[in-house]
């Protein structure tokens, strides 16, 4: 679409850290060395992994259970079309907005109502997450709100309503805070951190069954006499008035947390029993699952072989896939979970275009979406340095439980030098997804996909 060479190397990886926002609170990225930082990640570790593509292998774990006990014919992928421009009309109006914000994260709770976190660039302090971009008709039409002055978001957003919304964050002064809405965004209330739990942390990732209960990732903002970072999990049930700690092995990075329904919950990241905090090719993938509500934790079976659980998703209280950064990029790998994510299997994961998935969504146990970047042929197995003009935005189906994988056509002009940066799945037949497309200007342009299995 565009082929100018204003767009090189080091302006796509700034482009594309917003994979993992729970992974990089911003306004604290010194304290956050262990994050994924999506395709900037994947250009720095090329040359670690360098250029031969190893294909994974099967764990010892208890074989994938599906559902209906085999795998199931892939049918043909559908097509997604385009329902509206998260750049709203407006913002072409606005100068502080158009062309501003890059956008991390879509959460649509409802068949209607989607939000997506947006950067602001102008911020004194540098860039942060202070504005939430909502739609209640299904993206035609899109409405900007602030969060409390001086607060800006360090997680995603965990929405249980199409009106009632809660995420991390953090004031001017750097303390946590809970930020929560139940009026669709149009007033957020800032609620005190877990200051009794820690002098000083972050949040950087949260989850929420309820509008009272919720648990949450932190970050310890003070290093500890060996210089490793600490992580906890933190639970609250009363909508954040108090919390409670659950902690987590001291060699485990999580990197996201789950509750499912009922009382299960996961975390997944990698295990850094070596003492460092940064993911790499070699970094083994775990998963930490627990049966009530998160007040503890036991360790999960995971495969040998698999790199960081990055992301993950469950279409009911057993079944959950999760995409893994590979062991030798640019790959991603899938393992699959039958049991609440008490056991991981590998899953096949045929199908699969030599890509980096930052996003994953499941309607059922066997039926998801997967979303990411995928490099050109000419790309896929060199080790050369990767450029715009040499990726483009990709969305994969299973349903078989990941096992294998169909592409699917995105509508014309949107696939070609862009990146499919989230997708969520908010019932049993419509999903939603948000497209990066380069533009003049260095953010780029938002714009949203759907897709109704239903036929309406």
């Amino acid at each position: 679409m565009l082929d100018s060479p204003e767009f090189d190397d080091a302006r796509l990886a700034a482009m594309l850290d917003m994979a993992k926002v729970r992974s990089r609170a911003l306004g604290h990225r010194q304290h956050l060395r262990r994050s994924i930082t999506g395709l900037a990640a994947l250009v720095l570790l090329l040359g670690t992994a360098g250029a031969l593509l190893v294909q994974p292998q099967n764990g010892t774990g208890t074989p994938h259970r599906a559902s209906s006990g085999s795998h199931r014919t892939i049918a043909r992928a559908p097509a997604w079309k385009l329902v509206g421009d998260v750049t709203r009309p407006s913002w072409q109006e606005e100068p502080s907005l158009s062309g501003s914000g890059r956008g991390y994260g879509l959460v649509c709770p409802t068949a209607t109502a989607c939000y997506m976190l947006e950067e602001d660039q102008s911020s004194p302090s540098g860039p942060s997450l202070t504005s939430i971009e909502v739609t209640q008709d299904g993206g035609s039409t899109w409405q900007q709100t602030t969060l409390p002055s001086g607060d800006s978001a360090s997680t995603g957003l965990a929405c249980v309503g199409a009106d009632t919304c809660m995420a991390g964050g953090a004031d001017s002064g750097g303390n946590a805070v809970l930020l929560t809405t139940d009026d669709a965004g149009q007033t957020w209330t800032s609620l005190p951190g877990p200051s009794q739990l820690a002098p000083s942390l972050l949040f950087l990732d949260l989850s929420c069954r309820t509008a009272q209960s919720c648990i949450a990732i932190t970050q310890g903002l003070v290093v500890d006499a060996s210089g490793s970072q600490t992580y906890d999990i933190i639970l609250t049930t009363d909508g954040g008035q108090t919390w409670s700690s659950s902690p987590l092995p001291s060699d485990f990075v999580p990197l996201e947390a789950r509750c499912l329904g009922g009382s299960t919950c996961i975390v997944g990241g990698f295990d850094a029993a070596s003492g460092d905090v940064k993911p790499s090719p070699q970094s083994q993938g775990a998963v930490f699952a627990s049966t009530d509500g998160g007040a503890s934790w036991a360790a999960a079976t995971v495969p040998d072989g698999f790199g960081p659980v990055t992301t993950f998703s469950c279409g009911d209280q057993a079944d959950c896939v999760a995409v893994t950064a590979g062991t030798s990029l640019p790959t991603s790998q899938v393992i699959a979970t039958a049991d609440g994510g008490q056991t991981w299997t590998a899953a096949a994961g045929a199908g699969l275009p030599t890509s980096y998935l930052q996003a994953v969504a499941c309607l059922s146990s066997s039926y998801c979406w997967a979303a990411g970047v995928q490099l050109s042929a000419d790309d896929s197995g060199s080790a050369t340095p990767i450029s715009l003009s040499s990726i483009e935005g990709v969305v994969a189906m299973t349903n078989d439980g990941g096992h294998n994988w169909q592409t699917t056509q995105l509508p014309a002009g949107l696939s070609d030098h862009s990146v499919v940066t989230a997708v969520a799945c908010p019932t049993s037949t419509v999903c939603f997804a948000t497209v990066w497309l380069p533009t003049a200007s260095s953010q780029g342009q938002y714009v949203l996909l759907s897709y109704d299995s239903s036929g309406t």
